[in-house]
């Protein structure tokens, strides 16, 4: 039976996807446009990895030196400046505020597992007014895989427990690493990828609690 469900938030709770490819265009737009589209490009490709690490490989692979880490920091507090405040009024993902409170409602366990720094995502969720729904709130600069083995271990839940909802491969690595089982958020440009790889898929979340309670329906047929 699935007991809990862990959601990436860019793309899966809001849609702020956008908001942050917006903000690394802008902040290689002075390396020029060939450069802005290779930043571009992996961020969307790598859409659950860290500011960190994208950053650390933007300069290592398209600017062609090591970036020291006094560099690092003052980047990423001008990206967290660039967004911060635009992620917290990015819409909704269609269903996710009702979703969220229809399976906290019947009891689940529900995390935020992300990219994000741990600390700037605790101010953003609670300035989105959705703290209370949440068992747990995890992100950067742990990876995806550690966060989400964390959370079975400090819960007490097996991975066949654990729903992971996520829209980019790094989420999916993720859920493989830990074990849990994932569906992908996914839209019209990139469904057909996800049907390569066999993993199912939701439009947006309007229909998160009936396809838990189908899993769910299943698994007790099997164990009847």
């Amino acid at each position: 039976m699935v007991r809990a469900v862990a959601f990436d938030f860019d793309g899966v709770i809001a849609e702020s996807v956008d908001v942050k490819t917006q903000a690394f265009a802008r902040m290689f737009a002075d390396s020029g446009p060939a450069i802005v589209q290779k930043v571009v490009a992996y961020h969307l490709e790598h859409g659950g990895k860290s500011r960190v690490e994208k950053f650390r490989h933007f300069y290592r692979h398209y600017l062609n030196r090591e970036l020291p880490d006094n560099e690092l920091e003052v980047l990423c507090e001008k990206f967290r400046e660039l967004v911060f405040d635009r992620v917290v009024a990015a819409p909704l993902v269609p269903g996710a505020l009702e979703s969220i409170r229809q399976l906290h409602s019947d009891g689940l366990l529900q995390f935020i597992v992300s990219g994000t720094p741990g600390n700037e995502l605790e101010k953003i969720v609670a300035r989105r007014k959705m703290r209370q729904y949440f068992a747990g709130v995890f992100g950067s600069p742990e990876r995806k895989g550690e966060l989400l083995r964390s959370i079975l271990d400090s819960h007490r839940l097996q991975a066949s427990e654990v729903l992971f909802i996520g829209d980019s491969a790094t989420d999916y690595e993720g859920a493989r690493i830990s074990g849990v089982r994932f569906v992908a958020r996914s839209q019209a440009g990139d469904l057909a990828r996800w049907k390569a790889r066999g993993v199912p898929c939701l439009s947006d979340l309007n229909a998160l609690p009936s396809y838990i309670a189908k899993l769910n329906s299943l698994t007790a047929l099997r164990e009847s």
